[in-house]
């Protein structure tokens, strides 16, 4: 865990700044729900601990900005609220890990936690513990791991800031509770919690997301003549913006950062394999890679789009002084000639041999 800002990778060729989507519910969490259950089917707690689905995503932080009500650790206990019992100052809890989930150390008692897990239960071994005693609780950001227990408390900084949590890599959702055994040290135990009662409700807003990019559209292959245009599109979806860039044999296009990659006039210099980068300060997800073929020269002379025997009779019958509805150049081998030479040329061609 840290106390600095989460790290924010920024995709410096797309330069995008990352984009917020606010996420506001509140969750009542009773005093009876263990904070050592979170994820899990089985509780030792006498009540299930509350949690919010996180949307998926990445730079997401979690603030707490609204906290209220109280909890008692057991019958003829005083109330106390989310940062815990202030008639007991110098009580704190060291209740060691338990579940898969990291132990529990922090000022006061029954104060607000959380703890943030995958959709899997937590697994042994747990991650090492913060003690919050010594850390503190005054912060204005945190970055907890997967199943390590955090502080909450009422969400705010001494100076009424509201603090931020930032989700760890692969979390999906974020769990409520307390940490009580008895004397509040020792291990997670059974039944500890079956004495507490009331409840806090908690707002949790926003969680702050950055969508991840996905490509609606992909660039398709092309194998054409000189001179034709290509539009070579890759097109992200809903949810941006997103930033582009196009890419040849593996190598950035300079000046290539929109949606579409159009070739004018191609030659066969532009033959290679293209993809197209989408992202965001996130994420950077790949296109396919797209073949572009241009040929040397262009057998299709009648433009069927299929090159045989009737480009043959098509050039034959031009050099003859037929009609060239197509406007091609009869001089196939370009040798100054438009003569048996050049339907030699082309049958070559359309047999697979090459450009002259």
């Amino acid at each position: 865990m840290s106390l600095c800002s989460r790290d924010v990778l920024v995709l410096a060729a797309l330069g995008l700044a990352p984009l917020g989507a606010a996420l506001a519910q509140t969750v009542a969490v009773d005093a009876r729900s263990s904070v050592f259950d979170a994820g899990r089917a089985a509780v030792i707690g006498s009540s299930v601990p509350a949690f919010v689905p996180l949307p998926e995503g990445c730079i997401r932080y979690v603030e707490v900005p609204v906290v209220s009500g109280e909890v008692r650790a057991f019958v003829t206990s005083f109330p106390g609220g989310p940062d815990g019992n202030a008639n007991y100052p110098t009580v704190s809890t060291d209740i060691n890990a338990g579940q898969g989930v990291s132990a529990a150390r922090h000022p006061r008692v029954m104060a607000l936690l959380g703890v943030f897990t995958a959709d899997a239960e937590p697994q042994n071994p747990s991650p090492q513990a913060v003690d919050f005693r010594t850390f503190g609780v005054d912060f204005a950001q945190i970055t907890p791991e997967l199943h390590q227990v955090f502080w909450i408390g009422d969400g705010r900084t001494s100076a009424d800031a509201v603090q931020r949590f930032a989700v760890p890599e692969g979390a999906t959702r974020l769990y409520l509770g307390f940490a009580d055994a008895p004397n509040f040290r020792g291990d997670p135990t059974p039944g500890a919690y079956a004495d507490n009662s009331g409840e806090l409700s908690v707002t949790l807003a926003p969680v702050v997301v950055q969508p991840l990019p996905t490509i609606g559209v992909q660039p398709g292959d092309f194998e054409v003549c000189p001179g034709t245009s290509i539009l070579l599109q890759c097109n992200g979806l809903e949810g941006g913006p997103w930033g582009y860039q196009w890419r040849k044999n593996g190598q950035n296009i300079e000046g290539a950062t929109t949606e579409e990659l159009r070739i004018d006039s191609a030659v066969p210099s532009d033959s290679g394999d293209y993809d197209c980068l989408v992202g965001n300060s996130c994420r950077v997800v790949t296109s396919r890679l797209a073949s572009v073929l241009v040929y040397d020269c262009c057998p299709d002379l009648n433009a069927d789009g299929n090159v045989d025997q009737d480009d043959v009779l098509y050039l034959a019958n031009v050099i003859a002084g037929g009609e060239n509805p197509q406007g091609i150049d009869p001089d196939f081998n370009l040798d100054g000639n438009a003569d048996q030479d050049d339907l030699l040329a082309l049958i070559n061609t359309v047999g697979g041999g090459g450009c002259p």
